[in-house]
């Protein structure tokens, strides 16, 4: 069946997913944290 190999396809995408939305929160904590710093000038 064809299906079996269009599911492993998507599990390696859904595997490859998680990595990127993690960068993607790191860098957008790390942006937030900045500009709170900036507005409260904290050294």
């Amino acid at each position: 069946m064809s299906s079996g190999g269009d599911g492993d396809r998507h599990r390696e995408r859904l595997g490859a997913l998680p990595s990127r939305c993690y960068k993607d929160l790191i860098y957008r904590i790390f942006v937030e944290h900045n500009l709170y710093r900036r507005v409260l000038h904290l050294p």
